[in-house]
């Protein structure tokens, strides 16, 4: 993200905070707008962007348009994923958020490829994230605006200069905003009479309710290690299996049409003093087998609670098997349901 948001925010006494910092330790879904600061735009422009992205990413880029976005993910030719982002289109350009700390991977991995098309792309320092969760009669309130909101999964409408956009949630509605700077400083500074009961959230926070929803993500410790559907990503229609060609689609297909998923993404907690870092082992507590690793994760700093999407081996985490974080550790970990329907990874 640019330090001008960064800058205003330290400036104003915003809660900017790192993984440590708290998250609410209820069921109960708790109503926020917060600055998304780990994640980054990058805008591909050119009459042949659709035709260069479709045929790097897993998703259908035809199906991007002002009021449809899709996540999707970036694969090597062995299908592995060395990115997940949500993609969407403003006017003529299609918008790609991630992880800044994978952003410039991201880019030069598709600059290799791009110069052969008429397009180009670069990150947009004039775009900023945030998100939303809670009534979205609220939200509309704050941007002061009479337009109706997305009420679909990966729904979006443009309003202005900003992009707003419905993402997977099963206990509230959850909004991802982009847009320019006054936008964001308007959305994150007092509000209007009438809503002075909306929680300013965190980073943190936010990736609280990610976790919870089951949405993966790809950090540097963690790219390349994971084909899409160990992520559970054709749960959340950011793979697509009709498209055709892209860059490692053979072993994507091959995986739903060919072959058996051994390996998917679940929803764990444990105690630990220390953040769980993405890719940290997890093994089979019993036997010290390596089962999987973690993906992303949350630590709540007074009851060292850790929050965690980990890949798992399938037949065995379906069994309750108990896991450690090595291979003499005695830390108990507690299996979760996730919101979305799998296969395998169902749990009451």
């Amino acid at each position: 993200m640019s330090t001008q948001l960064l800058n205003w925010l330290t400036k104003s006494e915003y809660p900017i905070e790192s993984l440590h910092a708290e998250y609410p330790e209820t069921d109960q879904p708790v109503d926020f707008i917060a600055p998304i600061t780990d994640y980054v735009v990058i805008r591909v422009s050119g009459v042949d962007a659709e035709k260069f992205l479709q045929g790097q990413f897993s998703c259908d880029i035809r199906e991007i348009t002002r009021e449809q976005s899709r996540m999707g993910t970036a694969n090597t030719a062995k299908g592995r994923a060395y990115a997940i982002f949500r993609i969407a289109k403003q006017d003529d350009d299609y918008l790609i958020r991630l992880p800044s700390i994978i952003a410039k991977d991201f880019c030069e991995r598709l600059n290799k490829y791009i110069v052969f098309s008429k397009a180009s792309l670069e990150i947009d320092e004039n775009l900023y994230i945030l998100g939303f969760s809670g009534d979205s009669a609220v939200l509309a309130n704050l941007l002061n605006s009479s337009v109706q909101l997305p009420n679909g999964v990966d729904n979006c409408i443009n309003i202005d200069s900003s992009i707003i956009i419905k993402v997977p949630s099963e206990t509230t509605n959850r909004y991802e905003i982009w847009s320019d700077l006054d936008t964001a400083k308007s959305l994150l500074s007092q509000p209007p009479e009438g809503l002075s009961n909306i929680h300013y959230g965190t980073q943190a926070l936010w990736n609280w309710t990610e976790i919870n929803e089951g949405i993966a993500e790809i950090y540097p410790s963690t790219q390349e290690s994971y084909v899409p559907q160990m992520l559970n990503l054709q749960q959340l229609n950011a793979i697509s299996f009709k498209k055709g060609c892209y860059t490692g689609q053979e072993i994507v297909a091959r995986m739903k049409y060919l072959g058996k998923l051994k390996k998917e993404m679940f929803l764990l907690s444990v105690t630990s003093e220390t953040p769980i870092k993405p890719g940290t082992d997890i093994y089979e507590k019993s036997t010290g087998k390596k089962l999987g690793s973690a993906v992303r994760s949350i630590h709540h700093s007074t009851s060292n609670n850790n929050m965690l999407l980990a890949v798992l081996d399938v037949k065995t985490a379906n069994s309750n098997t108990e896991l450690s974080l090595s291979e003499e550790n005695s830390r108990v970990f507690t299996y979760f349901s996730l919101p979305y329907n799998s296969e395998d990874n169902n749990r009451n």
